[in-house]
């Protein structure tokens, strides 16, 4: 059966004219475009400040922030105390909440001296919504100091696979963090390969629930989930078109699987490529002109880009003895991958420049794959068996960034993570 990840074994921009940082603030490596142009970003820096009289909601509010800011490595946290404000020369956050019958609102206050920089009220019907309230802050308080949105409020949707019957797989999402985890579907069968909208809204994923390995798109706001490919044989490895303009699949009808462009409807609008052996786990580039993809068409797998019409074909991988499951960068300039050396070695994670010049390995330790970008392209989140059983961890590209556990069930395998763009305002 050919999937995604089959032949694997398994700016300162929003600064008003009188605020500015110092020109000795700390240089940090922290993306894509630091690693591959040798260069580093400023770090900003901000001040959070502590109310002594601070709510249970306002604590746990800045607890989140403070995460969320510290793990992207771009903005320095000083914790300042009330009285200290009149003397701090930097931005400050200051959260104020309140809980009532109808939930909890926040008043958000970012301010350098008497220069407010923004301000938003934030509302959430119960508790469960709170946390999506710290991370809407969060994303503000970055794109503020950095011009940077950042991944906050995004989600990742995975294949939960149960140790019991390994023959169950279903699809789950949680917030990037592993908080909120919840099933999409309960259809004791194989659910597997989830790929996200451009927008973040709806999950295109394969299910063999009536038989056949098919195609649906499940939309997280309505919750209600629909069949849009359904051909005879397999349906799978769908990525959503950034443009809008269909959705790239592998189809077999009967025949080696090929990559085909389908409609939303499940129409077939181009095929993409004819070629004996299995081509499979597309991936767009953001501004919608190449894809990238898994084919064994040189023998064992490895990855190849091709213009969206499926010509101008050329191979990405070389000097491995098989590659595959790539995720394009949100910003274009990377291409994340499992791949491994030679028969014996375990899958690991790597990023190449869209023109394969340069490779960097992100992982070291057990097997790792299904590799997926955040928003900010800064990040990756994958499968990895390091700790004797299958988790989802995320690691930001740089190797110096810590890498941080968010989903792990005790009777369970989480695989095959999908990362969205953050939630719409």
């Amino acid at each position: 059966m050919a999937i995604k990840g089959f032949f694997a074994s398994v700016a300162f921009a929003a600064f008003f004219a009188s605020v500015a940082f110092p020109q000795d603030a700390p240089q940090v490596r922290t993306g894509i475009k630091e690693i591959f142009g040798e260069s580093r970003a400023a770090q900003a820096k901000l001040g959070l400040v502590n109310n002594p009289s601070a709510n249970e909601e306002e604590r746990a509010l800045s607890d989140i922030v403070r995460m969320d800011l510290e793990l992207i490595g771009l903005v320095e946290i000083t914790e300042l105390e009330a009285k200290d404000v009149s003397n701090f020369n930097y931005p400050r956050l200051e959260i104020k909440a309140v809980k009532s019958k109808k939930g909890y609102a926040a008043h958000v206050n970012l301010a350098a001296g008497q220069e407010t920089l923004a301000s938003k009220n934030f509302n959430a019907p119960d508790q469960t919504k709170t946390r999506r309230i710290g991370h809407k802050i969060a994303e503000m308080t970055l794109k503020s100091l950095t011009g940077e949105k950042g991944f906050f409020t995004s989600r990742i949707a995975f294949t939960l696979r149960s140790q019991k019957n390994k023959n169950i797989k279903e699809l789950w999402v949680a917030d990037w963090d592993g908080k909120n985890a919840a099933a999409v579907t309960q259809w004791s069968t194989v659910s597997m390969l989830p790929a996200f909208s451009p927008d973040g809204r709806e999950i295109a994923f394969t299910s063999y629930r009536e038989g056949n390995p098919d195609l649906y798109i499940h939309d997280l706001v309505t919750n209600a989930t629909r069949l849009f490919s359904g051909l005879q044989g397999l349906n799978a490895s769908a990525s959503f078109d950034p443009l809008g303009q269909g959705v790239a699949v592998t189809l077999s009808r009967g025949q080696d699987p090929n990559l085909y462009l389908i409609s939303r409807e499940g129409k077939i609008l181009n095929r993409l490529t004819s070629t004996m052996g299995v081509d499979t786990a597309a991936t767009f580039s953001p501004n919608g002109q190449e894809i990238a993809f898994t084919t064994d068409r040189s023998g064992n797998p490895q990855i190849f880009i091709m213009s969206k019409s499926g010509g101008n074909i050329r191979r990405l991988t070389y000097g491995f003895f098989w590659a595959d499951g790539a995720d394009w960068s949100v910003d274009g300039s990377a291409i994340a991958f499992a791949g491994k050396k030679s028969r014996e070695e375990k899958f690991q994670i790597f990023i190449a420049d869209p023109l394969g010049l340069k490779f960097v390995q992100i992982t070291t330790e057990g097997a790792n794959e299904h590799p997926a970008f955040s928003a900010d392209s800064r990040f990756l989140a994958y499968s990895s068996n390091k700790n004797g059983k299958w988790e989802i961890f995320i690691k930001g590209i740089t190797v110096e960034t810590p890498e941080i556990k968010v989903l792990g069930f005790e009777r369970a395998d989480c695989l095959e993570p999908a990362w969205s763009v953050s939630e719409k305002e």
